[in-house]
């Protein structure tokens, strides 16, 4: 076929084809007036994260740690996170949300009667209709997670975007803080126990003490513990005593002068007194 055969058939169809081109241009139209506008509010959050190699013990960066994006992308999109942020926005207690809860439900019931607080259910079902307009993605290469979020209310779309920003950053902390609460009270728990049992086995030492004669009864004090006591601190004493001679001993050597119980003996004093008057009369 030729060029110009191929302008011609389009000639002889050109009725057709414009025809065809309006009726596109009137759908599209009309299916823009019909559709409402959706709008896309994205908020970003920088994961500063350093885990630890369970091998060599050494920080390594959150790039670095396989899986690490994709778990939070997981925790961010989590129905829990979800629940959290329609608790926060409130947005069970609206009543175009309990209206749509009421449709989907496809029950013939009034909006007052669907109560957040006995239907934990809308709350449940308005997460799961903010997770399928959220969107969580990763930046290439960085430690930065992008999180959208799709409404035809401008003002809204930016709300639970933050909102989910917010809600997974108190998770976030929540995960790092429940782990080292349950230590705690495992470790408080073993600790209570043990001094139950410390306290015991001393009610039981006592008694068998006492039954030995071993304990004094009147004072309930062990006796040859008070004569260890003792004897340890006639040891101190003994040792700083051996100790303070050592150091005179050391300083007297070649200069008995110095000495500061030469220098405090009377005697001494009264024949340096003798010395200097003769001195002077000298």
């Amino acid at each position: 076929m030729k060029f110009s055969q191929f302008l011609l058939i389009l000639n002889a169809r050109r009725q057709i084809a414009m025809m065809t081109f309006m009726l596109v241009v009137l759908t599209t139209f009309v299916v823009s007036l019909i559709i409402p506008n959706s709008y896309m509010a994205t908020t970003s959050l920088l994961l500063n994260y350093k885990g630890t190699d369970p091998v060599t013990g050494l920080n390594l960066p959150a790039q670095l740690m396989p899986g690490y994006m994709p778990t939070q992308v997981d925790i961010i999109t989590s129905h829990e996170v979800a629940v959290m942020v329609v608790e926060k926005l409130k947005i069970a207690d609206s009543v175009d949300a309990l209206n749509k809860f009421r449709r989907a439900d496809n029950k013939s019931l009034f909006v007052t009667d669907y109560d957040p607080e006995e239907n934990p259910s809308i709350k449940d079902y308005l997460a799961d209709e903010l997770i399928k307009k959220l969107e969580v993605k990763p930046s290439r290469e960085s430690s930065i997670l992008l999180i959208s979020y799709k409404s035809n209310d401008t003002d809204l779309a930016a709300l639970v975007a933050n909102a989910f920003a917010d809600v997974y950053q108190q998770k976030s902390i929540q995960l790092k803080v429940e782990p080292a609460q349950k230590a705690a009270e495992y470790l408080g728990d073993q600790t209570k126990r043990l001094r139950e049992d410390l306290q015991v086995a001393q009610e039981k030492l006592m008694q068998y003490k006492q039954g030995k004669g071993l304990t004094s009864e009147s004072t309930n004090l062990d006796v040859e513990s008070d004569r260890l006591n003792e004897l340890s601190t006639q040891l101190v004493n003994v040792q700083s005593q051996s100790v303070e001679a050592t150091s005179r001993q050391q300083s007297t050597q070649g200069n008995a002068d110095s000495s500061p119980d030469v220098a405090a003996d009377p005697i001494v004093q009264n024949l340096k007194i003798q010395l200097s008057q003769a001195e002077s009369k000298f």
